[in-house]
C-alpha cells in the first residue's frame, strides 16, 4: 500500500469513528432541566383565531383598500358588481408586450404598454407573460395573471 493510500485510509477511519461516536453519544439535557426518562406534560398552543388578523388588516390596510362587508363563511360564493375595467391578459405584439384591458359594459378592449397608466392611476413598470408590475406613489405591486391549467 502506498503512503498516499495509507493516509486516505487513516482519514476515512478517523471520520467513520467520529460519525459513529456522534451518533451513539448521549444527548445532553437542556440547561436547567434534569435528565429524566419520565414523560413530561407539554402545554398545547391555543387554537388559531383569524379574527385578530382580520382586525389588523382592516386597521392597517396594507394594500391600499379597505375591507368591508361581512365575513364570508367557508364555501359561500362572493358575488359583487363588476369593476368598470379589468386586465384580461397580455398580448405579444411586434412592438412588445401589451396589457389588454376590457372596459364594461361597453366590451371595449384597450392596450396599455410599459410607462402608460391604468384607469386607477397605477403606472405599468413591466409586463411579463404571467404578471404585470405596477407602481403607485413609489410603491411597487405585482398583478398576477391566470396562467392556465397545467
Amino acid at each position: 500500500m502506498t503512503p498516499r493510500a495509507q493516509v486516505i485510509a487513516a482519514v476515512a477511519l478517523v471520520l467513520a469513528a467520529a460519525v459513529i461516536g456522534a451518533v451513539r453519544a448521549p444527548v445532553p439535557a437542556a440547561p436547567g432541566l434534569a435528565a429524566s426518562s419520565a414523560p413530561q406534560d407539554v402545554a398545547m398552543a391555543e387554537p388559531y383565531d383569524p379574527s385578530a388578523d382580520l382586525a389588523l388588516l382592516q386597521e392597517r390596510s396594507p394594500w391600499g383598500a379597505q375591507l368591508r362587508g361581512r365575513a364570508v363563511p367557508r364555501g359561500e360564493a362572493v358575488v359583487g358588481p363588476l369593476a368598470p375595467w379589468r386586465v384580461v391578459g397580455v398580448l405579444n405584439r411586434a412592438d412588445g408586450l401589451a396589457a389588454a384591458l376590457l372596459f364594461q359594459p361597453q366590451n371595449r378592449l384597450e392596450l396599455r404598454r410599459i410607462g402608460e397608466s391604468l384607469p386607477d392611476g397605477r403606472r405599468i413598470v413591466d409586463i411579463r407573460p404571467t404578471s404585470i408590475l405596477l407602481e403607485a406613489g413609489g410603491v411597487n405591486s405585482t398583478l398576477p395573471l391566470f396562467t392556465g391549467i397545467r
